[in-house]
């Protein structure tokens, strides 16, 4: 069964995305950025506007403390959003909350 980290502050945002995660049968923890012990997951979701900070800066931090393949997750995401994420070894943007199928699509392709 495949697993995600959410991290994420919003929550009406992290429930819209655990209530997806809950209809694929995927593994999930929600957690903040303050938050020291983090469950090991296949992949990670970080909001790309937190409540406070930077999800770039997050993400960095994240990656330092182990966590793989992290995505932010945004809303509006800006044109150049990936390039930046990709600069700093991210895996990307994905559009949250979005049209539910194409997301379902890319998570699966995430979890191979």
């Amino acid at each position: 069964m495949p697993s995600a980290l959410i991290v994420d502050d919003m929550s009406l945002r992290a429930r819209w995305m655990e209530s997806l995660l809950d209809d694929m049968g995927w593994q999930h923890w929600r957690t903040t950025a303050s938050d020291d012990a983090l469950p090991r997951a296949d992949i990670t979701l970080v909001a790309l506007v937190p409540e406070r900070g930077n999800g770039f800066e997050l993400a960095t931090e994240l990656s330092v403390k182990g966590c793989q393949r992290i995505w932010l997750m945004s809303d509006q995401p800006g044109d150049t959003d990936t390039l930046w994420a990709r600069a700093l070894g991210l895996e990307g943007i994905l559009r949250i909350p979005g049209p539910v199928e194409p997301l379902r699509n890319a998570l699966l392709t995430i979890a191979g």
